[in-house]
């Protein structure tokens, strides 16, 4: 794994922990449909970070 696949699963994980702090807040007040759409975005990163685990394996 080079240096730039870590950079990138290091971005994508702060995204992931920023999405579940802003999660936390939609529950708080009862936005549903904004928690669905956040729970899209961390499964998005989650599929890249597999992606480039995948290609350095």
């Amino acid at each position: 794994m080079n240096a730039l696949d870590k950079d990138l699963i290091g971005v994508y994980l702060d995204s992931i922990e920023g999405v579940l702090n802003g999660m936390q807040l939609f529950a708080e007040r009862g936005y549903e449909d904004l928690i669905e759409a956040r729970t899209d975005k961390v499964k998005q990163c989650i599929e890249e970070i597999k992606g480039i685990l995948d290609k350095t394996n």
